[in-house]
């Protein structure tokens, strides 16, 4: 059952008819083990009377809609580290440790978002492609990654042509409609926007498809070796490869992109280092400036 709407202004009694009336019965009065929705108090009071007994995790779209509101008035340095720290640790003891550093060094223990993400940490709601990215992916791609994902939630999708293994689809956002074919026989797709063959990264649109078709892990053919943690500062090779002058614009924005975050990555640790992080961009700044 994918959606229902409510329209008596998402009261508690109207996700309880919702939840009694209608999901029960869809389901044969089989009540869920897991389910994913938002973590609004209403829907919350009235999962816990239902479905005592069901594990309610948040959903990622409304997680990063939370995050976006409630990091604007934090330095971008804070930004980095708390996303590194909520998308790049990889156990529950390094995740309590980075998460203690982070925010006793920026004093925030008292901050009243922070602490209920902290404490609603088990709820959080991370597909299985967003996960097989995180794990992959350097943070400043999972980052533009991430956001085509969530952007991907406000997309209707509609099949249009089906012959054999290969389907059509129209993805649209109001006036915003692209064309996406998929092939069931290898799990590749291509999009009318060209994101992937431009940048190297899947669009919402194709994401959208992939979501529809219950597609939960990303063929490797789309995660591009250049973008993840083991290629390092390897992109000049990559870089200089690249015959395409608009490939190479894109290409050379990304690994830019990806050398400034590690400056700033190093360059927030201490004081120390981020003298010599601010002395190399500035040495080098004069050298750019003069190059004609």
């Amino acid at each position: 059952m994918n959606s229902t709407m409510v329209a008596d202004e998402y009261s508690k009694e109207s996700f309880l008819w919702l939840f009694q009336s209608i999901w029960l019965r869809a389901m044969r009065g089989r009540p869920p083990r897991s389910i994913v929705a938002d973590q609004d108090l209403p829907i919350k009071q009235a999962l816990s009377r239902v479905f005592p007994g069901a594990h309610h995790r948040y959903s990622a779209w409304q997680i990063r809609e939370t995050e976006r509101v409630n990091l604007r008035p934090f330095p971008s340095e804070f930004e980095y580290e708390y996303e590194k720290c909520l998308y790049q640790t990889q156990t529950v003891v390094e995740f309590d440790s980075v998460w203690n550093t982070l925010v006793d060094k920026y004093g925030l223990r008292d901050n009243v978002w922070l602490r209920e993400v902290y404490e609603h940490r088990e709820n959080w709601m991370k597909e299985p492609v967003e996960e097989q990215c995180r794990r992959l992916y350097t943070l400043t791609v999972f980052r533009i990654f991430q956001n085509e994902l969530v952007q991907s939630y406000n997309y209707l999708c509609l099949k249009t042509h089906e012959e054999g293994a290969v389907s059509r689809f129209w993805v649209r956002k109001e006036s915003e409609k692209h064309a996406v074919t998929f092939s069931a026989s290898n799990l590749s797709s291509s999009c009318s926007c060209q994101m992937f063959e431009h940048e190297g990264v899947l669009c919402r649109h194709i994401l959208k498809v992939f979501n529809l078709l219950d597609v939960r892990e990303l063929p490797s053919r789309y995660i591009l070796h250049i973008w993840t943690k083991n290629t390092e500062f390897g992109f000049v090779r990559v870089v200089e490869s690249v015959v395409s002058s608009r490939d190479l614009k894109a290409l050379m924005v990304w690994s830019l992109r990806e050398a400034a975050s590690k400056y700033i990555e190093f360059g927030t640790s201490s004081l120390e280092k981020y003298k010599l992080a601010y002395e190399i961009m500035r040495e080098g700044g004069k050298k750019l400036c003069c190059q004609r």
